[in-house]
């Protein structure tokens, strides 16, 4: 992958509110003690553990980008073409429910639109019981457990006018799409655009792909740094956005021809 020329361009683009990142510097810190070779395994194991990691993600030698929502903390990032969707494309990110009681509304994870028009919204249940992605006027719900608190890998794949949805590996389901383009509108992370539905858990490690991808890919890069020249990511060529919580940021992916 070190000859893609890829050049990280790290815009804070509009930040609506810095949040504090507690989890993030915990995972850092275990991290930096799985160095030692003779506890890394057992620390690493212990860190799957403590996150709900699914079984599959064994590349524990790297800690999903984390960020924690209160209900009161937002991410806002201006419209950029990488967020447009015309063809196949994916999003991939970390996401652990942080309420247990009625809190009367569904949480958003993320939005793309502005106030004139909304292009989808994912959420997860208020009951924790499912995810809810809305593109338009179409609904798309799918049951998943979510009430033991822990982070679970979740991918939206857009593939010939259909999404399939993800969850800690498996499809749960696949629906027809009407063939609409998604505009290159602001994103926000945590809320329905800013100010409404807000977020009450983790969101981590988001990444935004030009590319529709397979699930052995998506499962054997859940826990990698595919920035690194030490992997050989197969779609790192269309990975056009991701998260960087640490930064309080969404790095683009600008590529010279």
């Amino acid at each position: 992958s070190g000859d893609l020329s890829v050049q990280w361009s790290h815009r804070h683009m509009e930040l609506q509110q810095i949040t504090t990142n507690d989890l993030s510097a915990l995972l850092c810190w275990l991290q930096l003690l799985a160095g030692a070779n003779s506890m890394r395994y057992i620390i690493l194991a212990g860190l799957m553990w403590l996150l709900g990691l699914p079984g599959w993600a064994d590349q524990t030698t790297y800690a999903p980008d984390i960020a924690e929502f209160d209900g009161a903390s937002t991410y806002g990032f201006s419209a950029d073409p990488a967020f447009a969707i015309d063809a196949d494309y994916s999003i991939e990110f970390w996401v652990a429910a942080g309420w247990s009681d009625a809190i009367g509304y569904d949480p958003v994870i993320l939005t793309n639109g502005t106030e004139d028009r909304v292009e989808y919204v994912v959420a997860l249940l208020e009951d924790r019981q499912g995810l809810i992605v809305l593109i338009g006027d179409d609904e798309f719900l799918v049951a998943h457990d979510f009430t033991n608190g822990k982070l679970h890998h979740v991918a939206l794949i857009w593939q010939s006018e259909a999404l399939a949805i993800v969850i800690n590996g498996e499809v749960l389901d696949t629906f027809d799409l009407p063939s609409e383009t998604i505009g290159a509108n602001a994103v926000w992370i945590g809320s329905f655009l800013g100010n409404e539905l807000p977020f009450i858990g983790s969101i981590g490690q988001i990444r935004f792909w030009r590319a529709a991808l397979d699930l052995e890919t998506l499962k054997a890069a859940a826990l990698v740094d595919v920035t690194s020249f030490d992997v050989d990511h197969p779609e790192l060529s269309n990975l056009v956005a991701m998260s960087a919580f640490t930064e309080d940021a969404l790095l683009l992916i600008e590529r010279a021809n």
